[in-house]
C-alpha cells in the first residue's frame, strides 16, 4: 500500500510504503520506507543508506533496501518532520542519502559524477 513516491533523478527512487501509529507505551509513528536503486553501485549504495538511515532499521533486499523508521510525535509537532506533506518528507529522506552518497569514497568515480544531482556538486 504504497502511498507517495520521490525520485532522484536516475539514481533512486525512495517510496513511502506505510505509516503505522504506535500503540501502548511508545509515542509515535512506525513509518516504513523503501528506497529502490536504480543506477548506483549496489555496494556504494547500501552504504549510504545503511548511513543515512541509522537511527532506524535497514533490511537490505536484492536492488533495494527497506527502511523501518520509529518517528516520535514531539519531533512532529515540532514541525522538524511533518509527515503530512509526504513529498516533502520523502524529499528530506532522500537528501539523507545524497548527503551519506557524497561522503562514502568510490562515489563520484569511474562516471558516477555525471549522475550526481547539482546538489551534490555544490561546495
Amino acid at each position: 500500500m504504497m502511498v507517495a513516491r520521490f525520485n532522484q533523478g536516475d539514481m533512486y527512487v525512495v517510496e513511502l510504503v506505510s505509516m503505522t501509529p504506535l500503540v501502548g507505551e511508545m509515542v509515535g509513528d512506525e513509518v516504513v520506507l523503501q528506497v529502490r536503486n536504480l543506477s548506483i553501485d549496489q555496494p556504494i549504495f547500501e552504504k549510504a543508506v545503511q548511513e543515512a538511515f541509522g537511527d532506524g532499521e535497514v533490511e537490505l533486499l536484492s536492488a533495494s533496501v527497506k527502511v523501518a523508521l520509529v518517528i516520535n510525535a514531539e519531533t512532529l509537532r515540532d514541525g522538524e518532520r511533518d509527515l503530512s506533506d509526504a513529498a516533502a518528507f520523502l524529499e528530506d529522506m532522500s537528501t539523507r542519502v545524497l548527503d551519506k552518497l557524497a561522503a562514502t569514497p568510490g562515489w563520484g568515480s569511474d562516471g558516477l559524477i555525471e549522475r550526481r544531482s547539482p546538489y551534490d556538486q555544490l561546495d
